[in-house]
């Protein structure tokens, strides 16, 4: 959303944190999960960012399971040329290459789950597009797992 003024932000989970929730320019939104204060199964919240008269929701859906595993959901990109999507896993965040890529997927391809976890170790999620051509996609929003 383009705004020249100012703009909030709201969410009504208690198990997602925003970076941010009011600003006066343009920026950007880091939202967080806590998945100790989410229910086993599917959880689902609405992000809605506010600007001018103008009003964006995000639904966020957030998998929890109990498991050395992590469940990930993406909505499908629309692009005539999709050729697929790359998972990328680290431990680090913000930390992704190539070394990085755990899956690589069909186009019809919106969830993945990641195996193998170990415990005491905090893993970061990011997934990507790619065409036909191989152009690759900017990363999605990070998403965590923590394994006691």
């Amino acid at each position: 959303m383009q705004s020249n003024g100012s703009w909030t932000a709201t969410k009504t989970a208690g198990w997602l944190s925003l970076s941010q929730t009011a600003g006066s320019s343009n920026g950007t939104i880091t939202a967080n999960v806590d998945t100790s204060k989410a229910a086993l199964g599917e959880n689902q919240t609405t992000v809605t960012v506010t600007s001018g008269g103008v009003i964006k929701s995000v639904l966020i859906t957030l998998t929890v399971s109990s498991g050395p595993f992590a469940t990930l959901t993406w909505k499908a990109n629309s692009e005539t040329d999709l050729a697929g999507y790359k998972v990328y896993r680290s431990t680090v965040s913000g930390k992704y290459e190539q070394s990085n890529v755990i899956a690589l997927l069909q186009k019809n391809v919106t969830t993945y789950q990641a195996t193998g976890l170990q415990s005491r170790t905090t893993y970061f999620f990011v997934v990507t597009a790619f065409d036909v051509a191989g152009n690759e996609s900017g990363y999605s929003n990070e998403v965590s797992k923590s394994i006691y």
